[in-house]
């Protein structure tokens, strides 16, 4: 008896060190103070001074997996090749026969993969056994406009390059559109909001430029209470907060978080606005009393610091930090305001643009580290309207890419991932009576 229970020590304890050897994938996030490639740096070296603690000396080695186009891939690798070797120097692991260290890099369109695996096949096996094995590390980076400088460079949005496709929606009135964060496995998901419900949809490339709609699902808006001021036009915004989905609508004090399994809309419990405040990412925002906008005067969401004032009252908002490819970051901000003017912000250098609607799509389309806009004409004639896409250049001005007149009338964008890639696609919606058509326009692919 004794035997047996010293052999089922023996193999938890065997059983033990083998699951501490497992790898851990970690997304890391980039601090947008510093640059990625400083990030990276940290990272690998934290990661191979922590295996060499255990007291095996190892050699180091590099494997890398680029995509052919990768223009300047190998001065990535000396980077990291030099951040690792430098920290085994510091903390006594280097050698040139012992165990080895294996740093792998690979990346493809759209995401850098980095791994740290140490090689235990020359450690005797007592050593592995008694003393906690040094384990695999395994890292995920989205692919930023600094990184792609050396690892894909993708070309930049342009006229001829860009994606951009159209699909009938299923009805009219909608008053917000965005995506769904990446569930379960699978590809992001659209999301339409109209008055009384959010429908969820998939989709899918169809001919010519068209793209096909598939319903995935609609939450009904549960009953609320009405804020007691009235509005001169409907409207609603949509949050993505992680997996998260917020919606909230002018005409209810209400905010609802989208919920799965089964599809429903719940009223917010952890409210971080003050009552009839909307949430944005960074701040709150209050509807004007009988007006169908937004004040300038930003309020601070729970527990954090009090935001700046938006550069005007708006219809719409959007604010941003992008990196560019020399690693530095640009605070943007971007609204449409009541007056038909759009005002871009980098780094609190506004510059204002006349003749524009409600409707503001915004996002990086290139991952190039320059915010590309999406908006629509000034309301003028209800049955055509002009979309436009315009790129906030490194300056603080605006150039225009494209622009395309379009049926309807377009009071409503958004932008959003939809393939799981990192990169935004913006949309616009418009409706010409009770039709309405999605346009879509994405990057270069």
């Amino acid at each position: 008896m004794r035997r047996a229970g010293g052999a089922a020590v023996l193999l938890l304890l065997v059983l033990g060190a083998g699951a501490r050897s497992q790898p851990e994938p970690v997304t890391v996030s980039v601090d947008r103070s510093r640059s990625t490639i400083e990030t990276l740096r940290e990272v690998v070296a934290g990661g191979s001074a922590a295996i060499a603690s255990d007291g095996v000396a190892r050699a180091l080695r590099v494997e890398t997996h680029w995509p052919p186009r990768s223009p300047r891939a190998d001065a990535l690798a000396d980077e990291l090749r030099e951040a690792a070797a430098e920290a085994l120097e510091r903390a006594g692991g280097a050698s040139e026969g012992g165990a080895e260290l294996l740093l792998e890099l690979s990346a493809d369109d759209r995401e850098l993969r980095v791994a740290l695996v140490p090689r235990e096949a020359e450690v005797s096996w007592w050593r592995a056994f008694f003393f906690r094995p040094a384990r695999a590390r395994h890292w995920r980076l989205p692919l930023d406009a600094e990184l792609r400088t050396f690892i894909d460079r993708r070309p930049a949005a342009s006229r001829s390059a860009l994606e951009v496709r159209s699909a009938r929606l299923p009805a009219s009135g909608y008053l917000a559109v965005g995506t769904t964060d990446a569930h379960t496995g699978q590809p992001p998901l659209l999301i339409l909001v109209d008055g009384s419900s959010v429908s969820l949809f998939r989709t899918s490339d169809g001919r010519a430029g068209r793209a096909r709609l598939t319903a995935v699902g609609r939450a009904e808006r549960p009953s609320g209470s009405a804020p007691g001021v009235g509005a001169r036009r409907a409207f609603a915004t949509l949050t993505l907060e992680g997996p998260s989905v917020v919606v909230q609508w002018r005409d209810r004090i209400e905010g609802y978080r989208l919920r799965w399994a089964p599809l429903r809309l719940e009223p917010i419990s952890d409210r971080q606005c003050p009552e009839l405040a909307h949430r944005w990412p960074d701040a709150c925002a209050e509807p004007v009393d009988g007006r169908d906008y937004f004040a300038s005067a930003l309020l601070p969401r729970e527990g954090r610091p009090p935001p700046r004032t938006a550069p005007s009252s708006f219809y719409a908002r959007w604010r941003g930090f992008v990196r560019r490819s020399d690693g530095s970051v640009a605070d943007v901000e971007a609204v449409v305001n009541p007056r038909g003017r759009l005002v871009a912000s980098t780094d609190g250098r506004a510059i204002g643009l006349q003749g524009h609607g409600s409707a503001l799509g915004a996002g990086d389309l290139d991952a190039d580290g320059l915010v590309e806009l999406l908006v629509s004409g000034p309301v003028e004639q209800p049955e055509r309207d002009t979309l436009e896409l315009l790129r906030l250049q490194a300056d603080g001005g605006l150039r225009r890419l494209w622009s395309q007149e379009v049926p309807g009338r377009v009071a409503v964008a958004g932008a959003g991932d939809l393939d799981g890639d990192g990169v935004p696609a913006l949309f616009a919606i418009a409706e010409e009576g009770e039709r309405s058509t999605l346009w879509m326009v994405g990057g270069p692919q």
